[in-house]
């Protein structure tokens, strides 16, 4: 059809048609002579015949030449609404798919909004217990920088007061030897005294022979004798006071050195309550970095803080200013 169709329009331009086909020939005929003059060819000037109207076989081939381009034109047309169709099957599926990928992303981006707001609620609060854990370290350099000054001044006074002793040692031992000093030599008059005295006893007796010679020396002894006695009783008297001095002396270098060894006591106790401190400060260096590892593995296991309650700290605070220690 479309060669017929082809052929007619070659004939409507004054061209030489085939005559492959009826159509051709059919047009052939029509345009090879003229209606008012059978048997002598004129060609055709125009698509009209003499009389104006139009030539049956143009306008039958125009006829089908609209139908065949009309037809065309629809299956181009349909040809073209369905690729149109499948294009748009295409970005529709594609725009489903989109959705999806945006429905998808939505979703992870709340899950990462949620995890964000976790893990800065794990980091604030982590921050809050290190400035805490931070404040107890400084206020524990502080008590053990005091204690280390105190254990200072008690080592000083355990010094002075060993010192003291020593002093107090070497005096005694001093005022001890002078009085036994002292007391030989009273021992020593009262020896003297004795052999005098039993001198004069035998002086007395031998005088005694002679009646008046002897009454006088007798008497002399007697009077003698009670000197020397009221002097051996004196010496006697000052010895047991010496002697009383002696064990007051002694009571106090028991004392002092009883008081030495609680001051020993002393220390002793406070450099282990210092090794205790130093110990739990060591222990609280270390928080920090278990609370940092326990963020970094999770905002649900992020370790609260824990209640306080008073330690060790506490009760050596209490035992050296006398009352409970104040934390921040």
């Amino acid at each position: 059809m479309a060669t017929e169709l082809r052929r007619s329009l070659d004939l409507s331009l004054g061209r030489r048609p085939s005559t492959d086909s009826a159509a051709g020939a059919m047009l052939s005929r029509a345009t090879s002579f003229d209606s008012g003059h059978w048997g002598s060819p004129k060609p055709l000037t125009g698509l009209l015949g003499a009389n104006g109207h139009p030539l049956p076989g143009l306008l039958m081939a125009k006829q089908m030449l609209g139908a065949n381009q009309d037809r065309e034109r629809a299956e181009a047309a349909e040809a073209k609404l369905d690729q149109m169709q499948r294009e748009r099957d295409a970005l529709e599926q594609e725009h489903n798919n989109l959705e999806g990928q945006l429905a998808g992303l939505t979703a992870s981006l709340e899950d990462l909004t949620a995890v964000a707001v976790d893990t800065e609620c794990a980091r604030v609060a982590v921050a809050t217990q290190l400035a805490a854990l931070q404040r107890e370290h400084a206020s524990l350099h502080a008590l053990l920088a005091s204690l280390e000054q105190r254990d200072s001044e008690t080592v000083e006074q355990l010094a002075a007061a060993e010192r003291a002793v020593a002093a107090l040692e070497g005096e005694r031992d001093a005022a001890l030897a002078a009085k036994a000093a002292a007391l030989a030599e009273r021992e020593t008059a009262l020896a003297a005294a004795a052999q005098a005295a039993a001198q004069a006893a035998a002086e007395t007796q031998r005088a005694a022979e002679a009646e008046g010679l002897a009454a006088e020396r007798a008497a002399e002894a007697v009077g003698l004798a009670a000197e020397r006695a009221a002097q051996l009783e004196a010496v006697q008297r000052q010895l047991a006071d010496s002697a009383a001095a002696l064990e007051v002396a002694r009571s106090e270098g028991a004392a002092l050195k009883a008081k030495a060894a609680e001051a020993a006591a002393q220390l002793a106790q406070a450099q282990a309550e210092l090794a205790a401190v130093r110990s739990e400060l060591a222990a609280t260096r270390t928080q920090p970095e278990a609370a940092a590892a326990t963020a970094a593995a999770g905002p649900h296991r992020a370790a609260q803080p824990a209640k306080r309650r008073p330690g060790r700290l506490a009760i050596i605070w209490a035992r050296c200013y006398g009352e409970p220690a104040v934390r921040d």
